[in-house]
């Protein structure tokens, strides 16, 4: 099934043909990221809210890395804290909400992924 299909409220947005990336906000809600930009879905009643830049929701991903877009992402066993990922490195932040200024990177810093995530090394081979 088509994104638009799914989720009419997406027709006519960047989002609408595909997506790089989502965060889950129980209950209902997920964040989604496309280039630099991200969008609040309540999949359960299908509506989008606040469509803006990523570094404007999530402030501290202002000058990093980040701010011009989020290749993956995934939660964390932690609640409240999810894993970002763009090229060769990665950050954990942590958000109770959607809302500005409610996030932050944990600890401070973003990491290369080979040396956290030797796992994913033959992930990150050039062709």
């Amino acid at each position: 099934m088509s994104i638009a299909d799914m989720f009419p409220c997406l027709v006519g947005t960047l989002f609408e043909h595909g997506i790089n990336a989502a965060i889950f906000y129980p209950p209902s809600s997920a964040v989604l990221f496309k280039g630099d930009q991200s969008v609040v879905l309540n999949y359960r009643y299908k509506t989008r809210e606040g469509t803006e830049k990523i570094a404007r929701r999530y402030n501290c991903l202002f000058g990093t890395i980040f701010e011009k877009g989020i290749d993956a992402a995934f939660g964390c066993f932690i609640a409240n804290q999810f894993y970002i990922f763009k090229g060769d490195c990665y950050a954990r932040t942590e958000s109770t909400s959607f809302e500005h200024n409610d996030n932050f990177i944990v600890g401070g810093k973003i990491k290369r992924i080979s040396e956290y995530w030797p796992a994913l090394l033959d992930l990150l081979e050039e062709d």
